[in-house]
């Protein structure tokens, strides 16, 4: 193995680290919007920001998880911010994506598919096509001749189970990536309480 200066990057194996979650489902028909996001990362750019978070909460006397979703006073805005900053500062990829429900609703009518039929589809695409996005240009990190291990975190839900997305989204990635020639392999998927 060497090292390039310029870059920080030890060449030989590189392990790349994927995290998705979503947030409100499509079915919840009280709301307007899913959301679907992922972040990727090498273990070396997460191990950092891990602990520059760890530090922020440290400094700020806090304990909880920032939740956009329980943010409900200026009160913790300054950790927002200072952990929002430190992403920033990182080598990390976000991808997301935003699905209008009522028309994805109204598109899976048009063509016979029930909500739980369109749901099971959107699980199973939606977070391929978000890490698909997210490692398509790995390369442009490291060289051509290395490869990437990749391993993906998913929030703990049992739908996910039911569909066996975690073997699905193996076969996916490393089908892109074989048939791309992107030179990266998902070696495991994960769930984890996000």
């Amino acid at each position: 193995m060497s090292t390039d200066t310029t870059t920080n990057i030890t060449w030989g194996i590189m392990n790349y680290l994927i995290y998705f979650d979503e947030s409100n489902k499509i079915d919840q028909f009280n709301k307007e919007y899913s959301y679907y996001g992922a972040f990727g990362g090498f273990d070396t750019s997460l191990a950092k920001l891990v602990k520059k978070v760890g530090q922020i909460y440290k400094e700020n006397n806090s304990v909880s998880e920032l939740h956009f979703t329980e943010y409900k006073s200026d009160n913790n805005v300054k950790n927002f911010f200072q952990v929002l900053h430190s992403v920033l500062q990182e080598n990390i990829r976000i991808n997301i994506l935003i699905v209008n429900n009522k028309d994805a609703l109204r598109a899976a009518d048009n063509i016979g598919l029930s909500t739980k039929e369109l749901r099971n589809l959107f699980y199973i695409k939606i977070p391929e096509r978000l890490f698909y996005g997210i490692t398509r240009d790995l390369f442009s990190y490291v060289s051509k001749e290395e490869t990437v291990n990749v391993k993906i975190k998913i929030d703990c839900n049992d739908e996910y189970d039911n569909l066996d997305l975690n073997k699905k989204l193996i076969e996916q990635m490393n089908s892109h990536s074989a048939y791309r020639n992107k030179n990266y392999r998902v070696n495991k998927v994960i769930s984890q309480d996000s």
